[in-house]
């Protein structure tokens, strides 16, 4: 199979991911809960436009025209975007149920403001910016994510059992398994990057499956384990 075959496939399970989570935001009512749904949104739409937009370039080559540059910095900073989202994602259900309170309509501005002032004031250069977001966001993101399922199954086992161990197991799975891709820059063994990463975003659609149930909709503020 082709990269750009495997891309586009991947392109369109970040849609569909970002279809899901907007039909189940429907029935959310919980603050905390609908942060979660819409950081992960986000980031989901931040990367199916990134994806795309390297697709394009792949499968309609322009050569040194004037528009590729401005393609290639499109998809560099949706790539980016996404895994600041994804980052917010993180946190955000790592503290949903702990006392620990975030306005979740000021962090992901400060993270884009922080985003801008390290990209248009030069702090570091381009090469190192991208690896502070891909590791420090994107790689931080998904692992603290799966950090956070696995507190709220703690919780859980307080009054249901092992009842979601097997939904736990499946999203923090998908999450470290998208953070382990998210770092690749080769083939591992005899897999192509690409094919793992197709593989990573086809397992991130299990995770809005079980996020109702692992956060619920209840209010009550809990320290957990984390």
């Amino acid at each position: 199979m082709s990269n750009n075959f495997l891309s586009s496939i991947s392109c369109f399970s970040f849609i569909l991911l970002s279809l899901i989570l907007v039909r189940k935001t429907r029935n959310v009512t919980t603050p905390s809960l609908l942060n979660v749904h819409w950081a992960f949104i986000a980031f989901s739409i931040m990367k199916a436009i990134a994806i795309a937009v390297t697709l394009s370039m792949n499968v309609f080559p322009l050569g040194d025209t004037m528009v590729s540059p401005i393609l290639k910095v499109i998809s560099e900073k949706f790539y980016d975007l996404s895994n600041l989202f994804l980052f917010h994602f993180g946190i955000s259900v790592l503290t949903c149920k702990t006392p620990l309170k975030i306005n979740y309509k000021i962090f992901p501005l400060l993270l884009l403001v922080v985003y801008i002032i390290f990209n248009f004031m030069a702090i570091i250069d381009a090469e190192t910016s991208r690896k502070v977001i891909r590791y420090g966001f994107g790689f931080t993101g998904s692992f603290l994510a799966s950090i956070g399922f696995l507190n709220l199954y703690m919780i859980k086992t307080k009054s249901k059992g092992r009842k979601y161990f097997l939904s736990t197991m499946i999203c923090c799975t998908a999450l470290l398994f998208y953070a382990v891709t998210e770092i690749l820059n080769n083939s591992f063994w005899f897999f192509p990057v690409e094919f793992l990463r197709l593989l990573s975003a086809l397992a991130l659609l299990s995770v809005p499956v079980y996020i109702v149930d692992l956060i619920g909709e209840d209010r009550n503020r809990r320290i957990g384990y984390v």
